[in-house]
């Protein structure tokens, strides 16, 4: 076990295509999560923002700073994990001491689970689609049973939750559909890519058997050429000797 954690925190080398291609969409997303993340932290700081509210997003700019730095040192694992699960414990802390179920916050989970899908693939997006799905049905549950109260608690209805939960469930769907048919794409140009190759191979082969032809029959015609014109000194000899 120890073995696997140092592999996970050790870096990778970014020599084949999906490495590379990883490495780019991570650093794209935390360096725009980050932005938006250090917006956020000034924001709450400057307006009269909650102490909970305050120590979240900090803790949120930390976790992704800290992915940011693993990700610049070619360790791709921990940074394609916490980017998302950062967003996802921040806006559920963020949701369930606010104003519950029509917190605004709650938004931010479509938004975590396209990150979950451009850092983890169609697996990370269904996980963190169920993450957030459990997550707004506990606090719709709680809200309706009044385990949580807030200023907005009389406005959650029964069907809430379970409304909210099946939009994010489809999102992910569709994230779903969105990326098999992005690899079906990509492997369709690799076979296209791979075909070409194959027929330049061949057209190299046939030409390297043409040119192969073509000396051998310049080098024929030169030893005919050369044979002629011995056979015709040989004549021209042995007409002089029968000419005498």
């Amino acid at each position: 076990m120890l073995k696997n954690f140092r592999t996970i925190f050790t870096p990778q080398e970014l020599s084949d295509r999906e490495a590379q291609a990883t490495f780019r969409v991570l650093n794209a997303v935390l360096v725009v999560t980050l932005l938006g993340v250090s917006a956020a932290l000034v924001t709450v700081f400057a307006l009269s923002a909650t102490f909970n509210a305050r120590i979240m997003v900090s803790a949120m700019t930390v976790l992704l700073l800290i992915s940011f730095i693993l990700l610049r040192r070619r360790i791709l694992s921990p940074a394609r994990i916490m980017a998302p699960l950062s967003l996802y414990v921040t806006i559920t802390f963020l949701m369930a001491p606010g104003i519950g179920m029509h917190d605004i916050s709650i938004i931010a989970y479509g938004g975590i689970v396209i990150l979950a899908s451009l850092t983890l693939g169609k697996r990370g997006a269904l996980i963190f689609a169920a993450l957030s799905a459990a997550a707004i049905l506990i606090v719709g549950v709680a809200e309706l049973t009044g385990a949580l109260v807030t200023a907005a608690t009389f406005l959650t209805m029964p069907g809430d939750p379970i409304l909210i939960s099946i939009v994010i469930l489809a999102l992910a769907y569709m994230q779903v559909i969105l990326i098999n048919q992005l690899n079906l794409n990509v492997e369709e140009a690799r076979k296209h890519g791979k075909a070409q190759v194959e027929a330049n191979l061949e057209l190299t082969e046939l030409k390297n058997a043409v040119e192969a032809r073509a000396a051998e029959f310049e080098h024929t015609s030169k030893l005919n050429a050369r044979r002629a014109a011995q056979f015709k000194s040989i004549a021209q000899i042995a007409h002089s000797m029968t000419g005498l």
